[in-house]
């Protein structure tokens, strides 16, 4: 960030709130906010470019496109706008340990756990997920897996809103249930004494509700090609997590996310701009 901003050709606006976007005869315009450390509105600007490269994440920069095809201002958007997202196969787990995990914190986050060859659920990974406000000896995990299920965004005109559509009852959240369960329990049968060990595995508790890794919803291939570059647009381009479809194969996707990206802007630079 600080070599951009020192080639003169960037401008780094802290708590700005990007808020539409609409096409304009020499490219894009956006709506931006001014915001307070609360989030509260503080004015209005407008800002024109020929080239807009979107990078609010999966989450951000999908609701916007919904919004600007709801609303009319990117009217060439096409129907796959708002797809094919997913949670990567986040779940959360906890069990207790018996003794002190080592802090307030839950112990240490570096841990990694590849379950990928003996879950008979399928691939499953979990990292250390440390949170303040559980038990002291509490194991908390963060659990990736493979999606078997895309969610859809669409524009809820009652809320004024994009809205995100994730079925929170499915037999695919069953199997991340389920997958997550089975590399808990294999973690928590290495707890001692055996007294222990099985107040482990009777504590432990999944929890499929959330995703600390949200993908997709304008995937290449299909809303933008594998450039980012945004169908029916020149000048327009996706290059962060809303690109990749439900997930990264059981990973965090933030590496991916930037390899994309990097192969992208590498792309767009010799090959779009003027």
């Amino acid at each position: 960030m600080l070599k951009a901003q020192q080639s003169g050709h960037v401008d780094v606006s802290p708590l700005s709130n990007v808020t539409s976007i609409k096409e304009t005869p020499s490219g894009y315009e956006l709506t931006v906010e001014k915001i307070d450390e609360r989030g509260k509105a503080l004015s209005s600007h407008k800002i024109s470019c020929q080239y807009l490269f979107m990078g609010a994440g999966s989450m951000g920069s999908t609701s916007l496109l919904v919004s600007a095809k709801h609303k009319g201002t990117l009217t060439r958007l096409n129907s796959e706008v708002g797809k094919n997202w997913g949670n990567n196969g986040d779940t959360f787990g906890v069990f207790n340990s018996g003794s002190p995990a080592g802090s307030s914190q839950g112990g240490p986050a570096h841990i990694v756990g590849l379950d990928y060859q003996n879950n008979p659920y399928g691939p499953q990974t979990v990292i250390g997920f440390p949170q303040n406000d559980n038990d002291e000896d509490a194991l908390v995990f963060l659990g990736m897996a493979l999606p078997e299920q895309s969610g859809y965004w669409d524009y809820n005109q009652d809320f004024d809103r994009p809205v995100l559509h994730w079925p929170s009852k499915s037999e695919a959240i069953e199997r991340l249930d389920e997958r997550m369960h089975y590399t808990l329990k294999q973690l928590a049968s290495q707890v001692s004494p055996a007294l222990a060990r099985q107040k482990a595995i009777d504590s432990i508790k999944v929890q499929v509700g959330a995703t600390a890794h949200p993908c997709g919803g304008v995937v290449m291939g299909k809303a933008c090609d594998e450039f980012g570059r945004v169908a029916g647009y020149k000048g327009l381009y996706v290059v962060d997590g809303a690109l990749i479809p439900r997930g990264t194969a059981a990973a965090n996707p933030a590496l991916t996310i930037a390899a994309f990206a990097e192969r992208c802007m590498d792309h767009i630079i010799k090959n779009d701009i003027s």
